[in-house]
This record gives structure tokens, C-alpha cells and sequence, in this order.
């Protein structure tokens, strides 16, 4: 014998109640996620005449390649970015804090962009690491690839230093001028892309004072 009507409507509605919930408890968005990366990050920073020394080292913890888009060049292009060492993005994080890194971004909903900026990514092999002495100059001033009227707050008081990291196999670079794949495993370009930014995983250290 089947339910009343009644009884019917009542399960259906405590069903969608159940699913509701249970959509909050783990914190669905609409977005698509990656599952974490096993990467560890070590970061000091100190004061130089004029300048923020950050010296950093990533280790890739994982059984799989990574990228870490590390290489951003001195001026945003559309191509061939000449990596300069001490290039990073700087915009304003959570609670006021400055995020000084070396990532992708997405660009703006729609911008409608017939090309993309630019970055150079390393590959990081199982068990390897990447290291890197970086000289900010002082004052802070905000990077944006695609916000040229980003702003830091004032006065910066702190800082926390990130690197954008993604799975190797999920990252595809753009091909090179010779029509190969470009993933030669050094340097190879990636563009500020939303899928990109999607599955990318930022490693922070800890926030430091200016």
C-alpha cells in the first residue's frame, strides 16, 4: 500500500530539507575544486635599505609533478615573459593584510579578452624544491595583472607571502612559436587563465609585520 498524499509531500519535503543541509556542512560553492596538494612552504622577511627581503623554499611533498607559476615578468605581456626574479602581485587580502606573490588570476568576468597575460611556471618534481631570494621595493605598490586600479591599504601594516601551485597533469601551458607543447619543464608559459586559477592552490606563509 503506498503512502498518502500527505505523507508523500512531507518525506519529499524533509528530503530537500536533509539535502539543503547537508550542502551547507560541506560547504558547496559553485565553483569546482581541487583536491589539496601536499606542498610545504617556508618564508622570512626583513627590511633592507628600500627594499622587502623575502626569502622563501616550496617543497613539492607530493607523489605527483607540480607547477608552481614562479616566474612573473617585470611588466605583464601577452608573450614571451622575461622572467625577472623579483617581480611579484601585490593586492589587498583578508583583514587588510597585503598578499605579496607569485600566482595566476582570473581575469574579470566579462572582459571578453582576445589574449591573455602571461607567466613562466616551474616544475617541481616529487621530493624536489624551488627556492628564491625576492626584493620588494618599499613602499608597497599594488600588482595586478588585470586591475590597474588595485589598491593596498594605507598604511600596509602586514604581509603574507604566496605562491600559486597546481597538479602538472591539470595545467596545460600554451604552445611555443615552434608549435610544440612548450611543457618542456623549465619556464614554460601559462596564462592568467580562469581554469588555471580554478584548480591553482595557494601556499601562504605565515603573515609578518611591515
Amino acid at each position: 500500500m503506498g503512502l498518502p498524499s500527505s505523507r508523500r509531500r512531507l518525506v519529499a519535503m524533509l528530503g530537500a530539507l536533509v539535502a539543503l543541509l547537508n550542502g551547507a556542512a560541506c560547504g558547496r560553492t559553485a565553483e569546482p575544486t581541487a583536491p589539496p596538494v601536499d606542498v610545504g612552504l617556508t618564508v622570512s622577511a626583513q627590511r633592507e635599505a628600500g627594499a622587502l627581503r623575502i626569502e622563501y623554499k616550496l617543497v613539492n611533498r607530493a607523489g605527483e609533478e607540480l607547477v608552481a607559476f614562479t616566474g612573473i615578468p617585470a611588466r605583464d605581456t601577452h608573450e614571451n615573459p622575461a622572467v625577472d626574479p623579483d617581480a611579484v602581485y601585490l593586492t589587498e587580502g583578508a583583514d587588510g593584510v597585503v598578499e605579496i606573490a607569485k600566482r595566476v588570476f582570473p581575469p574579470p568576468e566579462g572582459a571578453g579578452l582576445a589574449v591573455d597575460f602571461v607567466v613562466r611556471g616551474s616544475v617541481v618534481a616529487p621530493g624536489n624544491s624551488v627556492d628564491e631570494v625576492v626584493r620588494v621595493a618599499l613602499p608597497l605598490r599594488p600588482r595586478h595583472p588585470y586591475d590597474t586600479e588595485a589598491r593596498l591599504p594605507e598604511p600596509a601594516r602586514r604581509a603574507v607571502f604566496c605562491v600559486g601551485v597546481a597538479r602538472r597533469s591539470e595545467v596545460p601551458p600554451l604552445p611555443t612559436a615552434s608549435g610544440d607543447s612548450g611543457d618542456t619543464g623549465v619556464g614554460a608559459v601559462y596564462p592568467h587563465r580562469a581554469g588555471i586559477a580554478r584548480v591553482q592552490q595557494m601556499v601562504c606563509g605565515e603573515p609578518f609585520d611591515l
